[in-house]
């Protein structure tokens, strides 16, 4: 083992799950799902045991020798926050391996939808359906709710951070850039470096890093940008420099929704795909019956969406609603009575075009596999920065 996988391995400090492999030789390793210079590969994982079961996982290999003392010191931080967290809305942390070779192998459980941004850049690039982004928008406001009351600010909310599952949960990941805020203190000063690709995210009070610092309320900024992010299939202010965006939210411009007419549109087109924005599928006589009600109730749903995001982007931090307050909006409050009373269409019927990882995939495969042919048709993010493009890659 080389001297920095080492000194890795002896400052994650993670409690083993009941019945989990203390050892890599007890998984087979599957195909490749995605990779990128900082996160290194991530592979298609089962245990020797479980194969018959189809209980996947995947696993990060990063090759610790190319990575700075300040990576590795993030991806520490990630791991043993992660260990600390037990939240149905927050990704789960099963084991870390440091391999001889120098490499760090570190075990999650398998979200077989991928990433929002995944989907929506293969097969949904005019925006999610509206029920499906309330459902969402809820579970990342739990997880927001559980970080904040540990007094960690997760810093990197967006898209490529929510993770979908067929069984129906979402779970919120990326938190190597989240920040512990002092026992005694509401705020902090220290200003994150990865801050050029979470530009469109990033709320004003970190921009400006003054003396007045941010907390937690940064996140539910991010959380506003998201939701526009999630219901049209765009990043805002994606088109614009990094120095345009800056400038655009010092002066306080914040994004807008369409308005409901015009995301109608973008959805879907009634007439020939009976679909709604909610996702379903709609009988003729739905449609020639209940065309006018379904239209006010989805007016007034995204009436309460744009409420939700107005709230969520108040440029002052004092007047942005804490997370536990934020569920009683209308927009969400509306998502728990549908949730509550099943009213809600399983994610399967709601991403019908998307094909879920369900089975294992061996190494050997043809590297052309589901989740590659998936990865390859999700466009690049850009920020426009003198012709330097930055990539936002899928990450656990």
């Amino acid at each position: 083992m080389s001297r920095r996988g080492s000194t890795f391995s002896e400052r994650i400090h993670f409690e083993k799950q009941a019945n989990f492999p203390t050892d890599i030789g007890s998984f087979n390793i599957g195909c490749k799902l995605a990779s990128s210079h900082f996160d290194g590969s991530t592979f298609l994982l089962t245990k020797r045991a479980d194969i018959s079961e189809d209980k996947l996982y995947v696993t990060r290999k990063i090759d610790a020798e190319k990575l700075t003392t300040k990576d590795l010191q993030l991806i520490q931080d990630e791991l043993n926050i992660l260990n600390r967290l037990d939240h149905p809305n927050i990704t789960k942390f099963f084991s870390c391996f440091v391999i001889s070779e120098g490499f760090i192998l570190t075990v999650y459980p398998l979200s077989d939808y991928g990433s929002c941004h995944d989907i929506i850049g293969a097969h949904f690039k005019n925006g999610l359906p509206s029920l499906l982004v309330g459902i969402i928008l809820r579970s990342v406001v739990l997880a927001l709710e559980h970080l904040h009351s540990l007094k960690i600010v997760h810093r990197a909310v967006k898209a490529s951070h929510i993770l979908l599952d067929s069984d129906g949960s979402v779970c919120l990941t990326g938190l190597r850039y989240c920040k512990q805020l002092p026992c005694d203190q509401q705020i902090c000063h220290s200003f994150p470096d990865h801050g050029l690709h979470m530009l469109a995210w990033i709320a004003p009070e970190i921009l400006r890093q003054n003396l007045s610092g941010y907390g937690t309320s940064s996140d539910i900024y991010s959380l506003g940008i998201t939701a526009v992010e999630l219901i049209t299939g765009t990043i805002p202010y994606s088109k614009l420099r990094p120095t345009e965006v800056l400038l655009q939210k010092l002066k306080g411009v914040v994004p807008q929704l369409p308005d409901s007419a015009t995301i109608e549109e973008m959805h879907c087109d009634l007439s020939s795909s009976n679909t709604s924005l909610d996702g379903l599928e709609q009988t003729n006589d739905m449609m020639s019956v209940g065309s006018s009600a379904s239209i006010c109730s989805n007016s007034k749903r995204i009436r309460n969406l744009q409420q939700f995001v107005d709230i969520c982007l108040n440029t002052d931090p004092l007047q942005r609603p804490i997370a536990c307050h934020l569920k009683s909006s209308p927009y969400l409050k509306h998502v728990k009575s549908k949730l509550k009373n099943k009213l809600l269409p399983s994610f399967s019927e709601q991403l019908k075009d998307v094909q879920p990882i369900n089975q294992f995939i061996p190494y050997d495969h043809d590297c052309s596999s589901e989740m590659e042919q998936v990865m390859q048709k999700v466009p690049s993010v850009t920020l426009n920065d003198e012709g330097n493009d930055q990539q936002d890659q899928w990450v656990f």
